[in-house]
């Protein structure tokens, strides 16, 4: 039986990638979760956003 289940997950996992759907592209269906801290979560974002980019400069 578990030889079925990996066999059927490396068909799974040849699928998705070969649709694109692996991580490095950005194309997943899961959620994409970022540390409070990390300079790409939504509210470090917005934050830029209304400083005017000061940081980056």
């Amino acid at each position: 039986m578990i030889a079925v289940l990996r066999r059927a997950l490396a068909a799974y996992d040849r699928w998705c990638r070969d649709m694109g759907l692996a991580p490095e592209h950005r194309r997943s269906c899961a959620p994409v979760r970022y540390d409070e801290d990390d300079p790409r979560h939504p509210a470090q974002r917005a934050l830029r956003a209304t400083r005017g980019n000061d940081a980056d400069r």
